[in-house]
């Protein structure tokens, strides 16, 4: 996973757009600063590039735009989600912390997300994946709201629907060898968010 900041506020239809001189998607997901988490892409975005690893390649990894002007303090429901995350993502994919990098450390030529001690961020992140079945703290909603993944409109899905979200990883070898595909169920169960993989 690639953890960025956004630079402004209000900009999810940027990360989902793109901006002069690079099309969209800009992540996979982008990350409100009340902690709301949008998933706004599957499959391959332009969040890092040059990179100096090559786990944390465009076509290889995770990004996450969190809004903030990168100035600004970090609310801490904020950062409580962008831990909660990347932690989910980690177990989903069987990733350990150590994967989890900020843009910065990644391509040189980046500051983000600024001021977080990207060491202290991943041992929070290991400290949630060592502790699975932990209760994470969500935000109720009478009707949840999804996000479409470049289908259009948000969707709503009524209070104690169903729905199933397919992720699935990009190779750019052949992808007949690979056979990663997880789903996200909804209603999440309330011990946390539950990853299935079938």
């Amino acid at each position: 996973m690639v953890c960025h900041h956004t630079a402004g506020w209000n900009d999810r239809h940027i990360v989902v757009n793109g901006r002069p001189g690079l099309d969209g998607p800009l992540s996979h997901v982008w990350l409100q600063h009340t902690g709301r988490i949008w998933v706004v892409a599957a499959g391959r975005c332009w969040h890092n590039a040059p990179s100096t690893s090559p786990h944390h390649r465009n076509g290889a990894s995770i990004g996450i735009e969190a809004e903030n002007d990168g100035r600004s303090p970090w609310p801490s429901v904020q950062i409580d989600a962008y831990h909660a995350l990347c932690a989910e993502l980690c177990r989903a994919f069987g990733l350990p912390a150590s994967r989890v990098m900020g843009h910065k450390e990644v391509n040189t030529q980046k500051p983000d997300p600024h001021s977080l001690n990207m060491s202290t961020f991943r041992a929070r992140v290991a400290a949630l994946i060592n502790s699975a079945g932990t209760p994470i703290k969500q935000q109720e909603e009478d009707v949840p709201e999804v996000i479409s993944l470049s289908a259009g409109e948000d969707q709503d899905v009524p209070a104690g629907g169903e729905l199933a979200v397919r992720w699935h990883t990009e190779y750019a070898d052949d992808p007949n060898a690979h056979g990663t595909t997880v789903w996200r169920s909804w209603p999440p169960t309330r011990a946390g968010a539950s990853w299935t993989a079938w």
